[in-house]
């Protein structure tokens, strides 16, 4: 009986061990970033997210069009990497912020521009993809001695498709990323 009990007790702590241990490797596995996206390219991207869902018939939502835009990002940094390009990316801007200021010769108004709505989201991204990226912004840094986070990586690539796809400029695009997953799938 004592020997049952004992056996007992050691899988349950086993058990346990085996729990936390798995618990940690888990997170170890993936990152957690946080995205701060104006609150416009939030729902343009979810409507996209709503066809492409209707289009293949499987769950899409918008941390899968994050990763085939990231995914796409990386890929056309390995074919074709060109520094000057990314960096550009990470300092592009789509809303201006500053004061608009009226004169009439002598008389300066300056007036505040309505603040952009901004969502923020938690998106988890694998430590291997991770790296990846953040290999390509330690070489921007090195090259251009300007520090950009993972977030910004994340922030610039999604503004820059959802603001060329509302501009017209990336007319393909709902396409593209319904024939790669189309491929993904079969």
């Amino acid at each position: 009986m004592y020997e049952i009990m004992h056996t007992n007790l050691i899988n349950k702590i086993t058990y346990s061990i085996y729990n936390f241990i798995e618990y940690f490797a888990k997170d170890d596995k993936t990152k957690t970033i946080s995205v701060s996206i104006p609150s416009d390219i939030l729902y343009r991207s979810q409507l996209i997210c709503e066809y492409i869902k209707g289009e293949i018939d499987e769950d899409f939502d918008l941390d899968n069009l994050l990763m085939i835009l990231y995914m796409n990002f990386i890929k056309e940094c390995v074919k074709n990497y060109n520094p000057k390009s990314v960096y550009a990316l990470l300092n592009k801007t789509y809303y201006d912020t500053k004061n608009i200021i009226i004169s009439d010769g002598k008389n300066n108004i300056s007036i505040d521009r309505a603040p952009v709505k901004l969502s923020i989201l938690e998106l988890s991204i694998s430590t291997m993809d991770f790296k990846k990226g953040q290999l390509i912004l330690d070489e921007i840094y090195e090259l251009y001695h300007s520090r950009y986070s993972f977030s910004k990586l994340l922030e610039s690539l999604w503004m820059d498709f959802i603001y060329s796809y509302k501009t017209g400029q990336n007319k393909r695009a709902y396409h593209s990323i319904i024939k790669m997953l189309k491929e993904c799938l079969s």
